[in-house]
C-alpha cells in the first residue's frame, strides 16, 4: 500500500510538471518523498498500536473495539497531558516544519512511540501460546 502511494505521488508530480511548465520536477519529487517518509513514520505508530491491541486480545472484534476506545481515550487525554499521546498532539505540529529541530524531535518521538508499542506487542506475543 505504501509503494502504491509512492507511485501515485510520483505519477501525480510527473503529470503536474508536464502539464504546468513552471513546476520543477526535481523539487516537487524532493518534497513529495520527504512528506511520504514523514507519513510513513507517523502511520507506523498506528500500525504498532494495532499490533499491540491484537496481541492483547484473541478475538479480532475485541481488538478492534479496544483500538477504537484507546484512540478516543488518547485523544481526550492529550488535552490534559499533551506529551504522552502520539495522536494529534504536541509532536504532530512539529512534522510540518522545514528541516528544523522540531521536525527531528517529532520524528524521534514518533519512532519512540512505535518502538514502545512494537516491543510491548512482541513481548505479549512471545509469552502467548499460539
Amino acid at each position: 500500500c505504501s509503494l502504491i502511494t509512492l507511485l501515485a505521488l510520483f505519477l501525480g508530480v510527473l503529470w503536474g510538471s508536464l502539464r504546468y511548465s513552471s513546476v520543477d520536477f526535481t523539487v516537487s519529487m524532493t518534497y513529495g518523498l520527504r512528506y511520504w517518509f514523514i507519513a510513513q513514520v507517523f502511520l507506523a505508530v498506528f500500525v504498532a498500536f494495532t499490533l499491540l491491541a491484537s496481541a492483547i486480545f484473541k478475538k479480532p472484534f475485541t481488538s478492534l473495539v479496544f483500538c477504537f476506545f484507546s484512540y478516543v481515550f488518547l485523544i481526550v487525554i492529550q488535552f490534559f497531558v499533551p506529551y504522552i499521546s502520539p495522536y494529534d498532539s504536541f509532536y504532530f505540529e512539529g512534522l510540518f516544519f522545514q528541516m528544523s529541530p522540531d521536525l527531528i524531535f517529532s520524528l524521534a518521538a514518533y519512532t519512540g512511540f512505535t518502538a514502545i508499542f512494537l516491543t510491548a506487542g512482541y513481548q505479549i506475543f512471545k509469552r502467548k501460546d499460539l
